[in-house]
C-alpha cells in the first residue's frame, strides 16, 4: 500500500507538472502567434507605406518628366524664334552695311559731280572765249581791215585760254579717272595689283568736296612705292571712312587740323598703313563702342553707327588685317591697320 501510494503520488506530481508544462507552452504559443501577427501586421504596414511613397515619387517623376519635356520644347521654340530673329537681324544688317557703302558711293558721285563742274565750266568759258576772237579776227579778215596787232593779240589771246582750257581740261580728267576707278572698285570688289601710294591720292581727290568747307589739311607720306594685289575697292571704303570721320567727328566747323597718312612696308610680305588726325579724339567710353554696329555719337546729325563697323568688317575679313585704334580727348586719333600685301583668291574665297 506504501508502494502503491507512492506511485499514486508521483504519477499525480508528473500529471501536474505535465499539464503545467503543457499550459506554459500554450501560453508561449499563444504569445508567439501574437506577436507573428504583430509583425506580420507591422511588416505589411510598412511595405503599405513604402508602396506609396514610392507611387508618390514615381508620380512625381512623371510629372516632372512631364514638366521637363514641356519646358524642353518652349526652349526649342524660342531657340528656333531666337534664331530666325538674329538671321533676320543679321540679314538687316547686311542690308544697311550694304546701304552704307552706296551712300558713300552716291555722296562720292555728287561730290564729284559739283567738284568737275568747276574745271568743265571754265574750260567752256575758255573755248567761247577762243570762238568769239576767232570769228571777230576772221570778220576782219573778210573785210581786209585786219592788221598785224589784231593777229598777235588773238594769237596771245588763245594761248592763254588754250592754256586755261588745257590745265582745267587735265584738272577734270584726272578727277573723272580717280572717280571712275574708285567707283569701279567700290562697285565691283575685285581682286587686281595697284600701287599703294598712288591709290590713296586717287582716294583723296574723290574727296576733296567733303574737305572743300573745312580748314583740314591731308598729308599722304610715301617713300617708296608699294605694290598690293588685294581688294583695292575695300581699301578705299576703309580710307573713305576714315576721312568722312575726322570731317564728322573729328573737328569743330572751322577748326584748323592736319591729317596724316603714312604707309610703310614693314615686310616682304605685310605692309601698314598709319592714319593720324589732330582732332578732338575719343573717350574710353566711345572708344570701347567704336566698332559696335549703330554705335554714333552724331545720331540724326549724318551719323548712322555703321561706318566704323563696316571699316572693322572689311580690314578684318576682306583685306585679312587687323585694325587697331589709340584716341584720348582732344588728342585727336590714332589708327594703324596692318595687312598683307598679297591676298591669294582661294584664300579670300575659302574665308
Amino acid at each position: 500500500e506504501l508502494i502503491n501510494s507512492l506511485v499514486n503520488r508521483h504519477q499525480m506530481a508528473t500529471q501536474a507538472e505535465s499539464n503545467l508544462l503543457t499550459s506554459e507552452l500554450d501560453a508561449l504559443t499563444t504569445i508567439f502567434k501574437t506577436a507573428f501577427a504583430i509583425s506580420f501586421l507591422i511588416s505589411i504596414l510598412v511595405i503599405y507605406v513604402v508602396t506609396r511613397n514610392i507611387r508618390s515619387m514615381v508620380d512625381t517623376l512623371d510629372k516632372n518628366h512631364q514638366d521637363a519635356i514641356k519646358r524642353s520644347e518652349m526652349l526649342q521654340k524660342s531657340s528656333y524664334e531666337l534664331a530666325e530673329s538674329l538671321d533676320k537681324l543679321q540679314s538687316t544688317q547686311s542690308q544697311l552695311i550694304e546701304y552704307e557703302k552706296m551712300a558713300a558711293l552716291g555722296n562720292l558721285v555728287a561730290g564729284m559731280a559739283h567738284e568737275i563742274n568747276t574745271p568743265i565750266g571754265v574750260g567752256v568759258m575758255a573755248t567761247s572765249h577762243i570762238t568769239e576772237n576767232t570769228a571777230r579776227l576772221e570778220k576782219k579778215f573778210e573785210e581786209g581791215s585786219i592788221k598785224k596787232t589784231d593777229f598777235i593779240n588773238y594769237m596771245k589771246d588763245t594761248k592763254e585760254a588754250s592754256e586755261i582750257m588745257l590745265m582745267n581740261l587735265k584738272r577734270a580728267a584726272d578727277l573723272i579717272r580717280s572717280f571712275k576707278q574708285i567707283a569701279v572698285d567700290q562697285s565691283t570688289e575685285d581682286l587686281r595689283e595697284y600701287e599703294l601710294c598712288e591709290y590713296l591720292h586717287e582716294v583723296y581727290n574723290s574727296l576733296i568736296p567733303s574737305f572743300k568747307k573745312t580748314k583740314i589739311t591731308v598729308n599722304i607720306i610715301c617713300h617708296k612705292k608699294i605694290i598690293l594685289y588685294s581688294y583695292p575697292g575695300a581699301l578705299a571704303q576703309v580710307m573713305t571712312n576714315l576721312m568722312t570721320n575726322s570731317v564728322l567727328h573729328g573737328y569743330d566747323q572751322d577748326q584748323l587740323g592736319t591729317i596724316n597718312i603714312k604707309a610703310e612696308q614693314e615686310s616682304d610680305s605685310t605692309i601698314s598703313l598709319y592714319y593720324q588726325d589732330d582732332g578732338n579724339g575719343m573717350d574710353e567710353k566711345t572708344l570701347s563702342k567704336i566698332f559696335d554696329p549703330f554705335f554714333t555719337t552724331k545720331r540724326g546729325k549724318g551719323g548712322s553707327g555703321l561706318g566704323m563697323h563696316l571699316l572693322y568688317n572689311l580690314v578684318t575679313q576682306k583685306l585679312m588685317g587687323v585694325v587697331k585704334i589709340i584716341s584720348r580727348p582732344g588728342e585727336g586719333v590714332q589708327v594703324s591697320i596692318t595687312m598683307p600685301n598679297r591676298i591669294e583668291r582661294q584664300e579670300q574665297d575659302d574665308e
